[in-house]
């Protein structure tokens, strides 16, 4: 009997391992599907690698030479040897330290250097005024007069037939940018959250996989452009990865310890998720739970933390009802249901005679993200999933790799459901999960490079090919995939055109009206429909006055406002899209009709004017 039961529980170890592996192969295959996505055109390439390679070849070659350089030359082995040590012997809270504040540091130079310390989409532009609207003691604003005049997607107001102005979204993110906007500094308070992640993620890491893992995917995080760019907008899915990251981790130490602190700790970090955006929370609270039930005798000992956990969740949700109770009139009504009708319902709904989103989008919506996922997670030359998927394709996965992959598979799955692709930083809905996948990366390393210990032809270059790997791949990110992203960007504003304050200055313009309007399409997109009015609308202050105040362009309407001579000069802003240019015009009042009086182009010449880099 012994012997029946042992040769089928190998039977049944063979066969989970082969549909192991025949997994890892479909989602590694399906991540580098060549596709003509409409709104990424440049993700029709077909390059099986990232494509930054394409877009750097000779950059590639240089990173690629010095990777090899940095990991074999004889004469660095003593340095190679005291950053193995420092990186791995070191105490943990002292790599916590060291790797989170110089990703704070970079995330930092991101938001001020990349983004200007602005916003970076108009759901960040309305975060940034809630958490002003704070500031000055007030949860939400009435509706100023000729409101039709000041209405910025994010925020309800008069366009909606609402009472009052404020974000149609939760109050977390706000309610993080308050300090900032009180000491001036909000573009600060998302990198902080950024170096905090790394820091979480080092933990958890550890705690799931061991040190070595943990501290190899903060460092995998810091070199990660997925989450460095992310981490110097105002968004809110790095504050939410990081609240998710600690609930995943205060629940592993829970079931191991038992103690109740850390049910406490899972619990508060979890309804604060919940504050920030509430469905990934709910979709990687349920996987987190899944793992709880399949230990449910440790879950059991340690109830108490179990249901403090589950108060403070709850707790979490009344409050978010609360919020929408006071903001919306109705607390079973979230905020962006009001905001964008019919386009705020996920699923697989008609908008119109003309748009749906059917599971044909869905697909496209899901093969994208997971190649954008793919390109951008590590910033190496190779593709991620290769390095995440290792321990399922060399059939050495455990059930916490299985358990860690769940969490962002689910959120890849439930955001195939919703219609908006998010093109300005693609697959950033399934940010929360990001930092699961680096663990499995780092455990994809580790595994490689584990394999040394063997005497065969496998082990002998297992490790130092390994180690190449590394080398190659901190270098090509810091080489190539950062900058290649970085001036990317620079051609892809989001919502936040960086030209008006330069033309103002140009022109000097210091006060009255400024109406602003759009012209043209951006060439290296699809039909575009950013209208920029949030550049000037985060300048104006919460009662829509003061010396100088940016209103959208009402055409023949603009007269309501212009109705008061005292509030001139008025002018007319047009931002061109394809070229990144501007023109003012002045409004002159001539024979009792206002007439416009061009002032010029800023900039003379074009920028990014033929697509991307």
């Amino acid at each position: 009997m012994p012997l029946i039961e042992g040769t089928r529980g190998r039977w049944i170890r063979q066969v989970l391992g082969g549909l192991g592996v025949a997994g890892a192969l479909l989602l590694l295959v399906l991540s580098l599907v060549k596709g003509d996505w409409p709104f990424e055109p440049s993700y029709g390439s077909g390059w099986p690698v990232p494509l930054s390679v394409s877009a750097c070849l000779v950059r590639t070659l240089l990173a690629v030479a010095i990777g090899l350089v940095l990991a074999w030359l004889p004469g660095l082995a003593p340095w190679r040897e005291r950053v193995g040590r420092w990186l791995f012997n070191s105490p943990r809270r002292r790599i916590q330290w060291v790797l989170g504040v110089a990703a704070f540091l970079l995330y930092a130079c991101v938001a001020w250097f990349r983004f200007k310390g602005l916003p970076f989409l108009d759901d960040d532009a309305a975060a940034l005024f809630q958490a002003r609207i704070f500031a000055a003691g007030r949860i939400t604003l009435p509706v100023p007069e000729h409101g039709q005049f000041f209405s910025l997607f994010g925020l309800l107001g008069q366009a909606h037939e609402h009472p009052v102005v404020c974000t149609m979204y939760p109050p977390g993110l706000s309610l993080l940018l308050l300090p900032g906007v009180l000491l001036g500094l909000p573009w600060l308070m998302v990198p902080i959250t950024g170096g905090l992640l790394v820091a979480a993620t080092i933990a958890l890491g550890a705690e799931l996989a061991g040190e070595r893992v943990g501290r190899l995917a903060g460092l995998f995080m810091l070199g990660s452009p997925f989450i460095g760019i992310l981490s110097g907008t105002h968004l809110s899915h790095v504050p939410t990865a990081l609240l998710l990251v600690v609930c995943w981790l205060a629940v592993v130490r829970l079931l191991r310890t038992g103690l109740t602190r850390h049910g406490v700790v899972a619990g508060a970090a979890w309804g604060a998720a919940c504050l920030f955006r509430p469905l990934t929370a709910l979709v990687v609270g349920c996987v987190i739970g899944l793992g709880v039930l399949v230990r449910w005798r440790r879950a059991l000992a340690a109830w108490r933390g179990v249901v403090a956990a589950l108060l403070l969740a709850v707790a979490g949700v009344a409050l978010l009802a609360l919020w929408q109770h006071v903001t919306v009139g109705d607390a079973l009504t979230p905020g962006h249901v009001v905001g964008m009708r019919k386009n705020g319902r996920m699923g697989f709904v008609r908008f119109s005679d003309t748009r749906a989103h059917t599971p044909e989008i869905a697909w496209h919506h899901t093969l994208a993200r997971m190649r954008a996922v793919n390109d951008r997670l590590l910033g190496w030359p190779l593709p991620a999933f290769v390095l995440v998927l290792w321990a399922l394709l060399v059939r050495r996965a455990r059930a916490t790799d299985l358990w860690l992959l769940a969490g962002w598979l689910a959120l890849l799955f439930i955001y195939g459901f919703y219609w908006y692709y998010e093109e300005y930083w693609p697959a950033r809905y399934t940010t929360a999960g990001i930092p699961l996948l680096l663990i499995l990366a780092a455990r994809g390393w580790m595994l490689l490079r584990g394999n040394a210990g063997g005497t065969d032809r496998t082990g002998r270059w297992a490790r130092p090919v390994a180690h190449a790997l590394l080398a190659l791949g901190l270098a090509y990110a810091a080489l190539v995939a950062w900058p290649w992203e970085w001036k990317r960007l620079g051609c892809h504003p989001g919502d936040m055109e960086h030209v008006l304050p330069e033309a103002l200055e140009a022109f000097d313009i210091d006060r009255g009206i400024v109406f602003m309007r759009h012209r043209g399409r951006v060439v290296t997109r699809g039909d575009a429909y950013n209208d920029y009015y949030a550049a000037g609308f985060i300048r104006n202050g919460l009662n829509m006055d003061g010396p100088l105040v940016f209103a959208r362009n009402q055409r023949r309407d603009n007269t309501l406002l212009m109705s008061d001579p005292s509030r001139g000069p008025f002018y007319l802003y047009t931002y061109h899209r394809g070229t990144h240019q501007a023109t003012l015009d002045q409004y002159v009042l001539e024979d009792g009709t206002w007439q416009l009086k061009r002032l010029g182009k800023y900039p003379e010449e074009a920028c990014c004017p033929t697509g991307m880099p």
